[in-house]
């Protein structure tokens, strides 16, 4: 069995036997560790070398899963001096902080003929995947082996049973991933069980209600969107006009554009209450101001920012390449308006490369004070509003020039 990591956790163990125990450690995050071991119940009545001992796994003997693989490193930190052995052929104990784990070998016909043996090894270069991390975000991407077969067949259903009936609505094939999909039987009965479970949910819950109505009100009106170009208006009676223009071609397809919003009152006027913004995002240091993905809109002066979760450059936890490079990944910067602050973040992490050090290793103190003063600066990054409007009409060359002179 292989299988590819794609994330990894910092995990806490604690022992059953002894509540202070307690062991810090990086857990990479895979579907499967193995099969079920042991594959079938083992018989441990003439072990009586384990008999009342406080194992770290009471249940050894039965088949389960297997839910953590401890690496060598985290073997010898748990290791303690105590060990058990039994007859010639029987398995033995071996005491460590977690209580004591059993080791060595079971008789052959416990297992018969249907015996398997597991090997698990485990290679991460965590090197290899930071250079994946920087990779993404290039310009150009390998597109070859992006898709998973399942991803590829629910493309190829979406290609094939595309179509659009007497309404002009679309229609398009449910993506099962068999061509003789197994429906759960009684599926009405299940759905009316879950429909009654959420009724009793919202019954003890006045405002958690009320929510969910206004939720499925909207979705009453709502119907799926496809993307469109967004246009340019010189004046608001263009604006008025290509918004009915675009609401007759898109109604035909069964599509009813909502939440119009605009910093024009003439156009939000035009407009059906109904299909209206509901209400502009309140925000005590702003008039007012809109969100999406990351993007604020500030109506008021037409204005563009990008909102940035703040670093805590106060925080107590240790400044290593590890927890460094966690806050790089969090610098939000969806259309890359912010590159010339973040590349100097990357820069910074090539720094830690030539220093050649551990990634839970503390920073030296020029390093440190260094990523510091990078923090402090993020924050004014907030401060940074874009004009929306680049006073150009259509059919107008622009060049931009920058000055790379001077980089960190």
């Amino acid at each position: 069995m292989s299988t590819s990591i794609k994330h990894a956790a910092e995990i806490q163990i604690v022992s059953r036997i002894d509540n202070n125990y307690k062991l810090k450690c990086t857990a990479y995050v895979i579907k499967q560790v193995t099969e079920i071991l042991p594959v079938k119940k083992l018989n441990n009545e003439n072990w009586l070398q384990l008999h009342g001992l406080p194992l770290a796994d009471p249940t050894y003997n039965n088949p389960g899963k297997i839910d953590l693989l401890l690496g060598v490193n985290v073997y010898t930190d748990i290791l303690m001096n105590g060990v058990i052995k039994g007859k010639p052929g029987s398995p033995l104990a071996q005491q460590t902080a977690l209580g004591w784990i059993i080791s060595g070998g079971a008789p052959v016909e416990e297992f018969g003929k249907n015996g398997k043996i597991v090997s698990m090894h485990l290679s991460v270069n965590l090197d290899n995947m930071l250079q994946r991390f920087w990779e993404s975000e290039t310009l150009e991407t390998d597109n070859k082996n992006t898709l998973t077969p399942l991803e590829v067949r629910a493309e190829e259903i979406y290609v094939k049973t595309l179509a659009r009936d007497h309404d002009g609505r679309f229609i398009v094939g449910l993506p099962f991933s068999s061509d003789t999909p197994i429906l759960p039987e009684q599926s009405r009965e299940i759905a009316m069980k879950r429909l009654h479970h959420l009724e009793r949910k919202l019954a003890k819950n006045t405002k958690l209600k009320e929510d969910y109505d206004n939720v499925i009100k909207e979705y009453l009106t709502l119907k799926h969107m496809e993307p469109a170009d967004k246009p340019r208006f010189d004046d608001e009676s263009s604006a008025i006009e290509a918004h009915e223009q675009l609401q007759q071609v898109m109604s035909k397809c069964g599509f009813d554009l909502q939440k119009w919003s605009s910093n024009s009152p003439e156009f939000m006027n035009a407009l059906q209450p109904e299909k209206r913004e509901k209400s502009p995002t309140l925000d005590m240091n702003r008039k007012n101001c809109i969100k999406t993905l990351g993007i604020i809109w500030e109506t008021d002066k037409d204005n563009l920012k990008v909102t940035q979760k703040q670093i805590d450059h106060k925080s107590i936890e240790p400044v290593t390449k590890r927890t460094i490079l966690s806050q790089i990944a969090s610098l939000f910067d969806p259309l890359g308006w912010l590159a010339p602050a973040i590349i100097i973040a990357k820069m910074f992490m090539q720094k830690l490369w030539l220093a050649k050090l551990n990634w839970d290793e503390d920073l030296p103190e020029d390093l440190r004070l260094e990523w510091t003063r990078y923090q402090e600066d993020l924050s004014v990054l907030s401060d940074i509003e874009i004009e929306r409007w680049t006073g150009c009409s259509q059919n107008t060359n622009i060049e931009l020039h920058g000055d790379t002179s001077y980089v960190y």
